[in-house]
């Protein structure tokens, strides 16, 4: 476990879902200040797999992963608009 940006990882995890459905895109909404202990590479993992299930859940639109601050916490969203 190393400090890491989290928003730096939460793109990297992104841009493997970028332009693999027509019609379907992936944003990251994350403040770049954002720096984790963590294991860069099971965040990657743990939001990739999420993105592969939105990404099959959706058939149009936008899906976000977002980032936020909550006290003491970071919390990760990921959304789709479904089919």
């Amino acid at each position: 476990m190393r400090h890491a940006p989290l928003a730096e990882n939460l793109q990297q995890a992104a841009s493997l879902y970028r332009d693999v459905k027509p019609g379907v895109s992936v944003s990251v909404e994350a403040d770049p200040e954002i720096s984790l202990l963590m294991d860069p590479e099971q965040i990657r993992r743990a939001v990739g797999n999420l993105l592969k299930n939105a990404v099959e859940a959706t058939d149009r639109g936008e899906i976000r992963v977002s980032a936020k601050r909550a006290s003491q916490r970071v919390v990760i969203e990921v959304a789709d608009p479904g089919r």
